[in-house]
């Protein structure tokens, strides 16, 4: 049996267009992203501090928000229409959309930008905030391009262009930093080249001739075809996509608010190293996933699509426990050792985030199977619990006044039980015997909190 899944995963492997394959493909330039990302760390760590981290993650936090609201979720259906030129037709309405809504950020940033920076003690970021609807619509953009290969199953391009924008972004902050010493400004200036890296790279010579194509056809009758005909995402998964960067984002205003900028730079940077793995593998593998179970959904096969939800769900459990488990047992140490001296705390907030960090990875990979069997009302209901449980109960954390620390560990248990209540209700939906795949998940992480728990206070 062995033997036999070898050969079976080998020849997966080799084959042109297999699932397996683009897997491979995706995730391999992801993995090399993420490691490029990771050598430049030392580098930007030791040029910039840990209050200027804090203050990057306040404005990132915004521009995730924003871009979460800007689509009303129509983005999600890219990968859905059969025909170019229903593709296009939905690109014209997300566009329209974001324009819209980029407008009236603007005009908040006029009449509130000093009033509402101060009130999150971000006084640093200043009129910085203004860049934040330029990079809206650069992403808006980038999210097109990116949808326009995986249509096109052009898995390699958009692997490509993740490794070339790391690199020169990373690569700019740094040279920036090194000449004008620390800043969140310097920080900024990254976001911009790797959105800006990216898009290009993903369309090479088309990047003008497709945007052009899209904008030059707006048809107000189309529009609202397209939109009535993917009504469910702004209904439904809308919703579900708010609450979740609601609930991921809220313990930055809860830092930044009731803690310092310092602290939110060690959260920052502990966050952002163990969340590329949930932004670049998740949603990579996951989006390959979404264009192999979609074909299998149109074959109207349903148990060989609930068979490969199951081992994908396994597939990504062993690879996240594999994964995270070294920073759970080394954080500190590979913090200290990567980071400097001065991010030690960086450290100790990472291993406590790991096994949170942990089921998100998982989660993230399976959670397009809400949209492939067309339960987005269910999405909507396991966020409204997850998110709400979460957004309540660090509020209640953050008003006990706890430790900071502490803090950090609450939020951890936090994400274990958001994104266990998100894998339930989805693998209660397939009717896989009652939940009973995730036993070992839930005895695994409870040991490994208990260990913490004991260990760390």
């Amino acid at each position: 049996m062995l033997k036999n899944t070898f050969k079976t995963f080998k020849a997966g492997l080799i084959t042109e267009g297999s699932f397996l394959r683009n897997i491979a493909i995706f995730t391999s330039g992801s993995l090399l992203a993420y490691l490029i990302g990771f050598v430049f760390t030392p580098i930007i760590t030791r040029i910039y501090s840990p209050e200027d981290y804090g203050r990057f993650a306040f404005f990132n936090t915004i521009l995730a928000i924003l871009f979460s609201v800007s689509t009303l979720n129509y983005s999600e259906a890219l990968i859905l229409p059969k025909k170019t030129k229903d593709f296009h037709i939905l690109c014209r309405l997300i566009l329209t959309i974001s324009f819209i809504i980029t407008i009236l950020f603007t005009a908040f940033l006029l009449a509130f930008n000093n009033s509402f920076v101060a009130y999150f003690n971000m006084d640093g970021v200043g009129y910085l905030t203004f860049l934040i609807p330029v990079l809206l619509m650069f992403s808006i953009f980038q999210i097109i391009a990116d949808n326009h290969n995986i249509r096109k199953k052009q898995f390699s391009v958009n692997s490509k262009s993740k490794i070339a924008s790391v690199i020169f972004s990373k690569g700019s902050v740094a040279i920036i930093g090194l000449k004008f010493g620390s800043s969140v400004a310097g920080l900024i200036s990254g976001e911009i080249i790797i959105r800006g890296i990216n898009y290009f790279s993903l369309l090479g010579r088309k990047s003008v001739k497709i945007p052009f194509k899209i904008i030059r056809g707006i048809n107000w009758d189309d529009l609202k075809r397209v939109a009535e005909k993917y009504r469910k995402y702004p209904i439904y998964i809308f919703p579900s996509s708010l609450l979740l960067q609601f609930s991921l984002h809220f313990p930055i205003f809860i830092i930044s608010k009731t803690y310092s900028s310092e602290m939110l730079g060690f959260y920052s940077l502990a966050l952002t190293l163990l969340g590329i793995p949930i932004q670049i593998i998740g949603f990579s593998v996951g989006k390959v996933f979404l264009q192999k179970a979609n074909e299998i959904a149109q074959s109207n096969d349903g148990l060989l699509l609930f068979r490969l939800i199951i081992k994908l769900f396994y597939f990504s459990l062993v690879f996240s426990i594999a994964g995270y488990g070294i920073v759970y047992f080394f954080g500190q140490w590979i913090f200290h050792l990567i980071a400097g001296e001065d991010w030690n705390l960086a450290g100790r907030v990472a291993v406590l985030l790991s096994p949170g960090l942990a089921v998100q990875l998982v989660a993230t990979i399976v959670m397009p199977s809400y949209r492939v069997l067309r339960i987005e009302r269910l999405r909507f209901a396991s966020e409204l619990i997850g998110s709400g449980i979460l957004a309540m109960m660090v509020l209640v954390f953050a008003y006990m006044n706890f430790d900071f620390m502490f803090f950090m560990f609450l939020f951890s248990i936090l994400l274990f039980l958001k994104y266990l209540i998100t894998i339930g209700f989805l693998f209660r939906k397939i009717k896989t015997k009652n939940l009973v795949h995730l036993t070992p998940l839930i005895l695994l992480f409870l040991m490994a909190y208990a260990f913490l728990f004991e260990s760390s206070f």
